[in-house]
């Protein structure tokens, strides 16, 4: 897995040249001139501040980058575990069974495999079954015209 856009780096962004300047600037002034002292620590606690808001950003992006291709992982793994016909798949009255089936017919439906889907949902014994065979029934009626 590689992370995209992984060219940002904050030791040399130029805030980070900037916060080391004013980290030299409050040294002088701390030794030397008092007004200087402030104006340092000013700048560079805006300076760190933005380097940290840089920083959450980008971990979030990260994050965020890491989920989709977990999802997407994911899917690949749901896809490639489906069986290639919906015989596999026995009919049985329970309910966790029906509901099982139901997933698999969902899939097929979106993979536009509605003859195996319509076989599977005919076993069901469910009034959401019977809709979707119906359902079904008419875009195979209309894919015929």
């Amino acid at each position: 897995m590689q992370i995209q856009n992984d060219n940002f780096n904050l030791n040399r962004h130029p805030l980070s040249f900037i916060a080391a300047i004013a980290f030299l600037v409050t040294v002088y002034g701390f030794f030397f001139q008092p007004g200087w002292f402030v104006i340092g620590i000013i700048v560079l606690t805006l300076c760190l501040f933005a380097l940290y808001v840089l920083q959450r950003r980008r971990s979030k992006v990260i994050i965020l980058d890491l989920q989709q291709q977990l999802k997407a992982l994911q899917h690949q793994k749901d896809v490639s575990v489906q069986p290639n016909d919906a015989s596999t798949y026995p009919s049985y009255p329970s309910t966790i069974q029906g509901d099982a089936q139901m997933k698999r017919a969902s899939y097929l439906i979106r993979t536009k495999r509605y003859e195996e889907a319509r076989t599977m949902l005919a076993n069901i014994n469910n009034p959401i079954a019977n809709e979707w065979v119906a359902k079904i029934d008419k875009i195979i009626e209309n894919d015929v015209k």
